[in-house]
Parts: structure tokens; C-alpha cells; sequence
């Protein structure tokens, strides 16, 4: 809201605070409208001029409101984030998303709670062959890349063998120029050929957290292994492997991704609220 007393127009600057256009011609504000890009915002009603495309999400709140209809509380944290959850192998089920849906519903519970806009989620529940695996990666593959932004975030965690569907998902982003913000691996494993996984991660990768452990040599023999860096231990990548099996006698492949699950949901929601 403008205040008389403590406002000045030199007439000619017309960017404002975060480097908005200001549009009060335009909108006959005088002061009070800020365009923010995807939507305008007029100070005077803490109101948007265009309609939140995803109101869906939430019912409780005017399709125009902004900020949770209260700016002093409230801020739009306008991520764009993409994010990919891949369960493990489905071995004995089919379509279950298991620990990966429980860290996408956690993820979605807070965005809903705290009014966080444009957060796009995704669960996938792995196949357990490869031409399944391959269906599951094109599948996120396409879940991300659909109508993306230059800013907007993309986030992937695995489970397993889907673990390596998450590891698969950064080389093909990387085909197209991709970058992944955050890698999260739990355990990544292909049964029987566990140590013939491909564990180097391209250089489209910002941030990666591999959970693995190196006890499990039961019948399914599934283990993960250290994550290997193509850029060397560059600035430009953080690269963070965590054997688990050091700290944590109990720890195995069943249970690891259970093990892992709330420091897997912190990390993503951390990821979410951080600014460049």
C-alpha cells in the first residue's frame, strides 16, 4: 500500500522491489501493481489480477488470492518444482508406490500447509524388468520435461532398482541439457548385478545423496555401492556418500529406504524452500 508521506516517483523508474514491472499506467494503481511475471499483484487487496493455475489444490482460497490471502504471514514461494519419487522393484505387487508415495505425500502435506506454489509431484512404482524400468524412466522423463521452465527446479530420488530409474533420468536430462538439482539414491541395486551398476553421475547433477549400505548378501544379493563423480570433486557439484552399514548394524536392503526416509523428505523440502 502506498503511503503518501513516505513515497517517491521520479516518473521514469518503473522496477520495483525484486526487479517487478511496474504497471500502474496500465492498471491505474498508482503505485500499488507489480507485475511478477506469471501473475500480477496489486498491493491495495493482496489480490492477483489473473486466476492461480493451480487452484485446484486448493479449495479453501480464492482462485485470486496471493500469499495466503495474508502477506505479513505468508510469502509464495514460486518454485516450479519437478519432483520424482521411484520406488523400489515390485516384486511381488504391482503398483506400489511404497516409501516413495510416503515421501511424495509428506512432500505434498507441507506445500499444501505452507501455500507453496507450482510443486508438480510424481510417485512411481517400478517394474521389476527392464523393459519395465525403461517405461518408468521415459515416464518421468516426460513428467519433467513437459511445458518446463528455465527456473524451475527438478528434483528425483530412487529406491533400488529404482534407484538406478532415478540415476537413468539424470543421463537422459543431461542428453537435452537438463539441470537436476538434487539426486537422492537410496541403496541403488539390481539384485544378481549390483556391482555391475553404472554409479557415475553426469555433471547435469548440482547436488547428490547416496545412502547405500554394504551388508545385504541375501538371496536377492541387492547392495548399493559409492557414487562416482565425472566432474572430479568440482565446486559446481556436491557429491555426498553415506554407507550406512558403518553406523547401523541392523541396517540391509529391505530396510534401508525406511532407514533413510525422513533425512530423503528434509532433504527435498529443503531443496524446495531454497533460494538460489
Amino acid at each position: 500500500m502506498k503511503i503518501n508521506e513516505l513515497s517517491y516517483n521520479n516518473g521514469s523508474a518503473r522496477y520495483g522491489y525484486n526487479g517487478t514491472h511496474e504497471q500502474d499506467r496500465e492498471m491505474n494503481a498508482d503505485g500499488n501493481y507489480l507485475d511478477f511475471g506469471n501473475f500480477g499483484y496489486d498491493t491495495r487487496v493482496a489480490m492477483r489480477r489473473n486466476q492461480e493455475p493451480l487452484r485446484a489444490k486448493y479449495p479453501h482460497l480464492s482462485g485470486y488470492s496471493a500469499f495466503g490471502s495474508n502477506p505479513i504471514m505468508y510469502s509464495d514461494i514460486d518454485g516450479n518444482d519437478r519432483i520424482v519419487a521411484f520406488s523400489g522393484a515390485n516384486l511381488f505387487s504391482v503398483g506400489e508406490t511404497k516409501i516413495a508415495g510416503q515421501i511424495i505425500k509428506t512432500v505434498d502435506n507441507y506445500v499444501l500447509k505452507n501455500k507453496i506454489e507450482n510443486v508438480h509431484t510424481l510417485a512411481i512404482a517400478t517394474g521389476s524388468f527392464e523393459f519395465q524400468t525403461n517405461k518408468d524412466v521415459n515416464d518421468a522423463f516426460n513428467f519433467v520435461t513437459k511445458d518446463l521452465q528455465p527456473d524451475e527446479k527438478i528434483i528425483i530420488y530412487g529406491y533400488s532398482l529404482g534407484g538406478i530409474g532415478a540415476q537413468e533420468s539424470t543421463r537422459k536430462l543431461n542428453e537435452l541439457g537438463k539441470k537436476v538439482d538434487l539426486l537422492i539414491t537410496v541403496d541403488a541395486a539390481a539384485a544378481w548385478y549390483s556391482d555391475e551398476v553404472n554409479r557415475v553421475i553426469p555433471d547435469n547433477v548440482a547436488k547428490i545423496f547416496n545412502f547405500y549400505q554394504t551388508k545385504e548378501k541375501g538371496v536377492s544379493e541387492s547392495r548399493g555401492g559409492h557414487s562416482q563423480s565425472k566432474l572430479c570433486n568440482s565446486p559446481n557439484q556436491l557429491l555426498y556418500n553415506h554407507n550406512l552399514t558403518n553406523q547401523d548394524k541392523t541396517v540391509n536392503h529391505q530396510n534401508i529406504n525406511e532407514k533413510t526416509k525422513k533425512a530423503s523428505e528434509s532433504l527435498i523440502i529443503n531443496e524446495i524452500i531454497r533460494e538460489e
